[in-house]
């Protein structure tokens, strides 16, 4: 009978393999083959060179783009030499043949098989007088070693994706925290059968010893140690202590590792020269050589510094790609390609990274590109890239957008009384001069559009006796936003001290400091400060509102209540938010003294406690709305970072809230009654961690689905995000990501998020 072959598109592969075949030689061979068939014949060729030398001009070229990357750039001249020393390089590696069918070949994708000796030269930066070798080839590194490995990794059974992100775990890096906030909202909303959990805190080796196996992928973003001299440490930076190599090492051989780990994390793929020695047969080189040895099919990581923006732009276009069924290779080279497009060749970053694993891998089933992968536009246009992953904030910047919008939310509190701020100092008929005027009109329209550094620019350090006082609390702002609550105190106190501020002024910093105080758990000097800020502006809803939020979350609800009932005779800006609190809290007031609802908590604690896996809905949860109604659980956002208006996650909480309630198809359920049962299980601060807990009471309480959320400020850009959970499956089914101009109202905000809140649930519901 006449066999058949069933072939899979192919894909044309360069395979370069090259090992040391003795002193200062090398054996190399070069083949094209397709991803489906492999050449039964292959011609090598031998040729001297010096290892030695090879060595020292690899360790040069990573000593200069660190240096350089710190810089942001390389200067042509350097650049230049890098692109001399790559064919410097290539010459010494390459016999003329071999470059030859470089040349002449038409394929795509590159493997470069190596000798555990030669993993430290950096290959993909070998040049042939046009271009280097990662631009022209989707390349990944295959390397033979003597170093025992249990195998190729295990298969996992078929079901969802599963993906760790462990963003900024140290608390050092917002840029970090923000590039793993983007990975996890663009992975949920363009695929519904996948799981991510992200995790940016409350992480030790322990955890990931225990927990990594259990994911497909793992996506670490942050700091991480490396040293040549591998008896030093060398892993990643967690909340507490490192994970090193050797942990990653131990892990083998004991089920499934995760297929894919990108390290985002600077020198995260460096390694040296794998060279053993009989006696040490267990010495390892870097986390790359102990993930791939542990059973990991791909492992992307960078050899030199990176600037944390350029790093965070490459890893959410490699997913963008990858979770469009790319090839790893290619996504790989189109992250690369995003990054020349935006910043040009001598900003390096793009270079940095390296694969290990088959390039022509393809994790999902190929997708037609669609307008899902616009939702995280690269801005073509960068201030500074300067920021590292080896520990230094990042610099903060404004980028012009395309698409939807992509900046931070600051405040509706802060745009208005630093606007008001800016008005009475340049209209007081005894102010400063004209050209002053236009310094300080400039630095308050920055502020508004999120440029901080041109704020910084036209308001530097305050000076002299009677400094300007716009400035001083434009520039205190800027320090807030950005997180030095230690500058941003000195500036607040400046100006609230000062015989020269206004009212307004005055209580602009008093709101600062207040702020401060309740950032830093300081809540009675909080109090006073805001009390003070209200007492200088006495027609002033902000100060009130941040009291009466601050009062809430230390348990003196009628006191909040009170203080927001307050400002009915005041001017209408916050209404809508005031309304919302107002009605919020009345409700939670109430709750306290009704003592059947009271009764009810009780009886499900005690169904809860029980953990039962066989739960039967309360039908009757709320006897006043039908049943028909669409149930819907809005819990309490979370936050992160910094934000100068106090409680914002809570008020937009409500706000959202109030919207949805107008919708009559709509049930939404009590929120203060599920915080209140939950807070009595004693799980209120541990709720995330256990998310059957609140799954369980939703199916008490016959609710469908649950909704959470989160805003991150970091800078001159907030993000908010929200998630659709069913709470008999578990499923994420609907994901809003959004980020909105700095000028928008806060309750803008959040009829925006709800009104697109509304058509989610009536898609899941339909």
């Amino acid at each position: 009978m006449k066999p058949t072959t069933t072939f899979e598109t192919p894909v044309k592969v360069l395979h370069l393999e090259i090992a040391c075949s003795g002193n200062d030689r090398l054996k190399a061979s070069l083949s094209a083959r397709s991803s489906t068939l492999c050449d039964t014949l292959r011609t090598y060729e031998e040729t001297e060179v010096s290892l030695d030398g090879i060595t020292h001009r690899s360790r040069q070229i990573l000593s200069t783009l660190n240096q350089a990357n710190r810089l942001g750039r390389l200067s042509h001249k350097l650049f230049q030499s890098l692109k001399e020393t790559g064919q410097l390089l290539r010459d010494e590696l390459l016999t003329p043949q071999l470059k030859e069918k470089l040349n002449t070949s038409d394929a795509r994708y590159m493997t470069i098989s190596i000798d555990e000796h030669l993993v430290h030269i950096p290959w993909e930066l070998l040049h042939d007088g046009h271009q280097f070798l990662c631009q022209r080839f989707n390349v990944g590194r295959l390397v033979q070693t003597r170093q025992h490995f249990p195998g190729p990794c295990e298969v996992r059974n078929e079901g969802p994706l599963h993906i760790l992100i462990l963003a900024d775990l140290d608390g050092t890096l917002p840029a970090a925290r923000k590039e793993g906030l983007e990975i996890r909202d663009f992975i949920e909303s363009s695929k519904s059968d996948v799981r991510v959990m992200m995790r940016s805190a409350s992480v030790n080796a322990d955890f990931l010893k225990t927990k990594v196996r259990s994911f497909d992928w793992v996506h670490f973003a942050g700091h991480a140690d490396y040293d040549v001299d591998p008896s030093r440490k060398n892993g990643w930076r967690l909340s507490t202590g490192w994970f090193t190599a050797e942990d990653a090492a131990k892990m083998a051989g004991t089920g499934a590792m995760p297929r894919l780990v990108f390290a985002n994390a600077c020198q995260s793929a460096r390694t040296n020269v794998w060279s053993l020695d009989y006696t040490r047969q267990r010495k390892l080189f870097g986390l790359v050589n102990a993930f791939l040895l542990a059973g990991t099919q791909h492992y992307v990581g960078t050899s030199w510094e990176i600037p944390d923006e350029p790093g965070r732009r490459f890893a959410i276009a490699f997913y963008q790609r990858l979770m469009a069924g790319a090839t790893v290779g290619r996504a790989m080279s189109d992250a690369r390609r995003g990054l020349l497009d935006t910043y040009g060749e001598e900003q390096v970053t793009w270079a940095s990274y390296v694969l290990y694993g088959d390039p022509t891998h393809r994790y999902l089933t190929e997708q037609p590109t669609t307008d899902q992968f616009k939702a995280h536009p690269s801005p073509q246009v960068v201030r500074s890239v300067n920021a590292t992953r080896a520990g230094d904030l990042p610099p903060l910047e404004r980028s012009p957008t395309s698409g939807k919008r992509y900046r931070m939310l600051i405040t509706m509190l802060a745009l208005g009384i630093v606007t008001g701020a800016v008005w009475m100092a340049v209209t007081t008929p005894f102010g400063p001069s004209s050209k002053t005027q236009r310094r300080l009109q400039q630095a308050g329209a920055a502020f508004n559009a999120g440029d901080f550094q041109l704020v910084l620019d036209r308001c530097p350090p305050p000076e002299g006796a009677a400094p300007l006082i716009g400035c001083v609390l434009l520039r205190g702002n800027v320090m807030f936003v950005q997180g030095n609550l230690a500058g941003a105190d000195v500036l607040f106190r400046l100006a609230g001290g000062s015989s020269h501020a206004t009212a307004m002024e005055s209580a602009e910093a008093l709101i600062g400091l207040g702020r401060i105080h309740s950032i830093r758990g300081h809540y009675q000097e909080a109090m006073v400060c805001y009390q003070q800020a209200a007492n200088a502006a006495p027609q002033k809803k902000a100060p009130l509102l941040a009291l009466a939020m601050l009062n809430e979350r230390m348990g003196n609800d009628q006191e909040a209540v009170a203080l927001l009932d307050s400002t009915e005779t005041m001017a209408s800006a916050n209404d809508f938010a005031i309304e919302s609190m107002q009605r919020s809290l009345s409700k939670k007031v109430a709750l306290n003294s009704d003592k059947e609802r009271i009764e009810r908590i009780d009886r499900l604690i005690d169904e809860l406690s029980h953990r039962s896996p066989h739960i039967s809905p309360t039908l009757d949860a709320d006897p006043h709305q039908p049943p028909s109604h669409r149930p819907v659980w809005i819990m309490t956002m979370t936050s992160s970072g910094y934000s100068l208006q106090e409680g914002a996650a809570q008020l937009m909480t409500v706000m959202i809230e109030s919207h949805l309630q107008q919708t009559p198809s709509l049930r939404i359920v009590d929120r203060h009654f599920m915080d209140k049962t939950l807070a009595e299980l004693k799980l209120g601060s541990s709720l995330l961690a256990d998310p059957q807990a609140r799954l369980q009471l939703g199916r008490l309480q016959a609710v469908r689905l649950l909704v959470n959320g989160r805003i991150d400020f970091s800078g001159p850009e907030t993000r908010i995000s929200l998630r659709c959970i069913d709470t008999e499956t578990s499923r994420v089914l609907a994901v809003i990501v959004e980020a909105f101009d700095t000028n928008l109202p806060l309750s803008e905000m959040a009829k925006q998020v709800a009104d697109q809140l509304i058509v989610k649930i009536d898609q899941v519901f339909s």
